[in-house]
C-alpha cells in the first residue's frame, strides 16, 4: 500500500523514522495537550533532539485521529514544523 493513500498511524511513523537510523521510540511522539506539562529545554536537552507532535482532531474511544508535527532543536533554537503551515502557540 501506498503511504500517501491512509492515514499514517503512530507505527507508521515510527517505521518511517527508523529507515533513516535515528533513534526513535514511542516516548518521542507527544500528545499536542501534553506539551503544557513540559520545559522546551527539558523536553529537548540535546542539540538534534525532536520530538513528534500529535494534533487530536477527533476521538471515538481508543481511536484517535488527527495530524502529526515536529519539535525540533537544531543550533540552540526551537524549530516548529506543521505540515498544514501553521505557527506554534507560545
Amino acid at each position: 500500500m501506498n503511504p500517501l493513500q491512509y492515514e499514517l498511524s503512530a507505527d507508521d511513523i515510527i517505521r518511517v523514522i527508523k529507515r533513516f537510523n535515528l533513534l526513535f521510540s514511542r516516548s518521542d511522539i507527544i500528545e499536542y495537550p501534553q506539551l503544557i506539562h513540559y520545559n522546551l529545554e527539558l523536553l529537548l536537552p540535546h542539540q538534534n533532539d525532536f520530538k513528534i507532535v500529535f494534533f487530536i482532531t477527533n476521538q471515538m474511544g481508543m481511536n484517535k485521529e488527527g495530524h502529526w508535527c515536529v519539535l525540533a532543536r537544531k543550533n540552540n533554537k526551537f524549530v516548529w514544523f506543521d505540515p498544514y503551515g501553521l505557527t506554534a502557540d507560545s
